[in-house]
C-alpha cells in the first residue's frame, strides 16, 4: 500500500486553497489598499463576510470532489490564466480571476458543486471596485 503525501481529503483542500492563496498573493495586496482607502466603501466586507457565513455553516457534502480530475485541470487553468495575466490585465481583472478560481474551491469542498452563483455573487460585490465603476461608467452608479 502506498503512502501518499496528501491522503486525506481535508489535506488536499488545505493544499489547494493555501497554494491559491500564495499564488494570489498580488490580489490580496491590492484588495487591503483598497479597502482602507477612504474613497471606497466599505459594504465589500459585508458581502465577503456574508458568503463566508454561508459557506462557514454548511458542511462538507462529498469527500471525494477532488480526485475528479477535470476540477484540478480547470483550478490550473484558472491559475494559469491568471498567471499569464501577470502584468498585462488591471487587478480588477486579476482579483475576479482569483475571486472565480477560490469560489471555485471552496465551493466544491464544501457545496459539492463547482459554482453557486450566490456565493459568487457575494464575494464579486466584495471586491473594492465602486470608485473605478463610478470612473468608467459614469457618475452616479
Amino acid at each position: 500500500m502506498k503512502k501518499y503525501l496528501l491522503g486525506n481529503f481535508e489535506d488536499k483542500f488545505i493544499f489547494i486553497f493555501l497554494f491559491q492563496l500564495l499564488a494570489f498573493w498580488q490580489v490580496w495586496i491590492w484588495y487591503t489598499k483598497r479597502t482602507i482607502d477612504i474613497s471606497d466603501e466599505p459594504w465589500g466586507l459585508l458581502a465577503l463576510f456574508t458568503a463566508l457565513f454561508f459557506l462557514l455553516s454548511s458542511k462538507v457534502t462529498n469527500k471525494n470532489i477532488f480526485e475528479q480530475k477535470k476540477h484540478l485541470y480547470i483550478l490550473t487553468s484558472m491559475l494559469l490564466i491568471y498567471s499569464l495575466a501577470g502584468n498585462y490585465m488591471a487587478d480588477i481583472i486579476k482579483a475576479g480571476l482569483a475571486v472565480m478560481a477560490i469560489c471555485y474551491t471552496l465551493c466544491l469542498y464544501k457545496l459539492n458543486k463547482p459554482f453557486n452563483l450566490s456565493i459568487l455573487g457575494l464575494l464579486f460585490l466584495s471586491l473594492p471596485i465602486i470608485p473605478s465603476l463610478q470612473f468608467y461608467l459614469g457618475y452616479p452608479l
